[in-house]
């Protein structure tokens, strides 16, 4: 399994001189990640070190994976590349997108992606990139998904499979994820009068109703059964009532302008949550 260590760089701006004179400083300025060579001197990497690292030439030796993980500030299993990654993430909607010019069927994951770029008004992955982009995941197809698709990284589906080991999330798997989010997403961008009225007065209830329903109806005598469910026809028949004095479902309650304001909101409320812990 390839290591993460080029990728980490590049996301840190770094060139390999560059990553090699911080991080050797990063070390020297920690004597417990100190490394000696055999005459008891420490030892410094070069940036052709780095690249063999980095294309797998030489191995990372185990001295230097503690040290090199908290420098990245990635657990050390994602430095070893053997956890789920952003990259692995990214690929998938980009595998899909080309599966789908190749051989043109509207799959649920290549619709949700066409609803979310269509909402915030962003150029479709056709328009901006070539078919060789996303035959071979390239740099700018890579950054293209990264830019529009970066909210993926603080939903739970995601965060979720960000734990798991590489080889155990299947691609149906991460595509079912990734579509969840999406649409759970879709959701909370496009709240207009009506269903914040709902969301605020009758999902809870109506929720409850749901997945209670099955034991009410048999461990509860009829006045119960009728007490619960009257209740829940009240509030709705109040929602109702509420609902006629606001304005119609209209699109121009979440224009794309509105759509990406909410959408850095959510994103903002969920690093503020402590759920945005994925490595960048």
């Amino acid at each position: 399994m390839k290591n993460r260590l080029k990728e980490l760089r590049v996301a840190k701006k770094l060139s390999q001189k560059d990553f090699a004179k911080a991080f050797n400083k990063f070390i020297n300025e920690n004597s417990e990640y100190y490394v000696f060579n055999g005459k008891g001197q420490k030892k410094k990497i070069s940036y052709a070190t780095v690249s063999r690292w980095e294309n797998n030439r030489t191995p990372i030796p185990t001295d230097y994976y503690k040290s090199l993980a908290d420098f990245l500030e990635v657990p050390i299993n994602y430095l070893q590349g053997l956890t789920m990654g952003r990259k692995d993430i990214l690929r998938v909607l980009n595998n899909a997108y080309y599966d789908f010019l190749k051989y043109p069927k509207v799959t649920a994951l290549i619709g949700s992606i066409n609803d979310l770029l269509a909402l915030l008004d962003i150029p479709s992955p056709k328009d901006s990139l070539t078919i060789n982009d996303l035959n071979t995941f390239s740099v700018k197809a890579c950054n293209y998904w990264d830019k529009n698709f970066d909210f993926l990284f603080v939903c739970d589906q995601i965060t979720y499979l960000l734990d798991l080991p590489r080889k155990s999330v299947s691609n149906e798997r991460m595509e079912s994820q990734i579509i969840s989010a999406i649409e759970e997403t879709e959701i909370a961008l496009t709240s207009t009068e009506i269903s914040k009225l709902f969301d605020n007065e009758a999902d809870f209830v109506l929720k409850d109703y749901y997945f209670n329903r099955e034991k009410l109806v048999r461990f509860n005598t009829k006045d119960d059964i009728e007490l619960y469910t009257f209740n829940l026809m009240h509030c709705l028949n109040d929602f109702l009532n509420k609902m006629q004095k606001l304005p119609e479902n209209s699109k121009k309650q979440y224009t794309p302008q509105i759509a990406q304001k909410r959408l850095n909101e959510l994103i903002e409320k969920k690093k503020k949550a402590h759920l945005y812990n994925y490595p960048a």
